[in-house]
């Protein structure tokens, strides 16, 4: 499933690929239509394109006492 980005910007009905590029850079997140689109494109779940920033958040939002 090694799509270009041109591929993925063709499946996700986007007109460039400029986004996807801040995406992969973390510069930027997909909203959450684009990422049920990636989900179903990558057959992965919606989860596993954001574990690191869950683990993150989590521990933002539960600091160990």
């Amino acid at each position: 499933m090694g799509y270009t980005q041109v591929e993925v910007a063709k499946h996700l009905g986007l007109r460039s690929t400029s986004i996807i590029s801040r995406w992969e850079k973390g510069d930027t997140y997909p909203n959450c239509v684009n990422l049920l689109k990636l989900s179903l494109l990558y057959k992965t779940l919606v989860n596993d394109f954001y574990r690191e920033l869950s683990k993150d958040l989590a521990k933002e939002l539960f600091p160990k006492e």
